[in-house]
């Protein structure tokens, strides 16, 4: 039933100047000023266990940026959604060690380069830290099998 005389060319201006909008975020333009992208984002995770206790820790690394005068550490619990930075301040060198996290959650983490003028970076590509398998966090690590079996091997 549409007709030329029926449409609302105001509203399909508006939604295309939306979808646009969205497309070039999206596309993660560079802008003038900014630094590059972090490149070579990687971690690793460790658990550390004590006799009544266990945590976890992040360690993640990335290339130096040209220009960035730090970087943005940002951690998140769902996949490419709601990111919160964890740094106070700009982290100077292309380490981070994010510690105390939860054995059985899920992290999410990015890294951005900052620029002189506070400017940051598009995100670098996700790194994921999985949660410990029920079986280890059930059981305990093996190490300590001889603990919970009364000394018996």
């Amino acid at each position: 039933t549409d007709t030329i005389d029926t449409l609302d060319f105001d509203y399909f201006a508006q939604t295309t100047r939306a979808a646009l909008a969205v497309l070039t975020e999206l596309a993660q333009p560079v802008r003038a000023g900014v630094p590059a992208t972090p490149t070579g984002f990687r971690g690793r995770s460790l658990v550390f266990y004590s006799l009544f206790n266990k945590a976890k820790r992040a360690e993640l690394s990335w290339d130096a940026v040209a220009g960035a005068v730090g970087y943005n550490v940002y951690r998140s619990g769902r996949s490419h959604l709601d990111y919160a930075r964890v740094n106070a301040a700009p982290v100077a060198s292309t380490s981070y060690t994010d510690g105390y996290l939860r054995t059985d959650a899920f992290y999410y983490y990015i890294v951005r380069a900052v620029g002189s003028g506070g400017g940051e970076s598009n995100p670098s590509r996700e790194f994921e830290v999985i949660p410990e398998p029920a079986s280890v966090t059930a059981a305990g690590p093996a190490r300590f099998s001889l603990l919970l079996n009364g000394g018996r091997p």
